[in-house]
């Protein structure tokens, strides 16, 4: 599982880091100066989201592009990514809605313990690993492009979703995604209690 660090002055020698990759060996930091950075980065090879976690700076030097709006743009492709806020900065209270809208997993301070840091770092990986629709994003979007286009689910009420289509509506939470969720672990249970297999 990676994590991905958006901020400036974060290092892969600093103490929260070598804790955490010491506490949970399956986690591989990877650092980005800048939400540009990230941003190429996901442009070339937009796998790095599945499997991962972000640590986002709200603060970045003059004329980058701010934490604040890096989350904003991030949930645009996805709300199934778990986002750690961790910043130096005592951020205006005016910004907390949008944490909370944004749907920001944790807000800790540079001043948090490396403890603490490890903890909420781990607390979201239990997240990824047991979120099933970030399990079927990863499933669908493994199908080859050309697969993606293509009618793959059909209602009974007669409307039909591609892949590409069920995947964006598990990534964005909506009600359709949720309902694909609830019948995948409906099917899912019914299988299992048929032919009674164990888990």
């Amino acid at each position: 599982m990676k994590l991905l660090i958006i901020d400036d002055n974060f290092q892969a020698d600093d103490p929260a880091i070598v804790m955490t990759t010491i506490k949970l060996p399956d986690i591989e930091p990877v650092f980005y100066k800048t939400g540009k950075d990230f941003f190429d980065a996901l442009d070339q090879d937009p796998a790095i989201l599945f499997q991962s976690i972000i640590v986002l700076d709200l603060s970045f030097g003059s004329g980058q592009m701010q934490g604040i709006d890096i989350l904003r743009k991030i949930r645009e492709i996805s709300l199934l990514i778990p986002v750690i806020i961790f910043t130096g900065a005592d951020e205006p209270s005016q910004l907390i809605p949008d944490f909370i809208n944004l749907d920001t997993n944790a807000y800790i301070t540079k001043t948090t313990s490396n403890e603490e840091f490890v903890e909420k770092v781990k607390r979201c990986a239990e997240m990824v690993q047991n979120n099933v629709a970030a399990a079927l994003t990863e499933w669908l979007d493994a199908h080859p492009e050309e697969e993606k286009k293509d009618s793959y689910i059909f209602t009974v009420d007669g409307k039909h979703y591609s892949l590409n289509q069920i995947s964006e509506e598990l990534k964005q939470s909506s009600f359709v995604g949720k309902q694909f969720i609830n019948r995948i672990l409906r099917l899912t249970v019914d299988l299992i209690s048929r032919n009674k297999e164990s888990l």
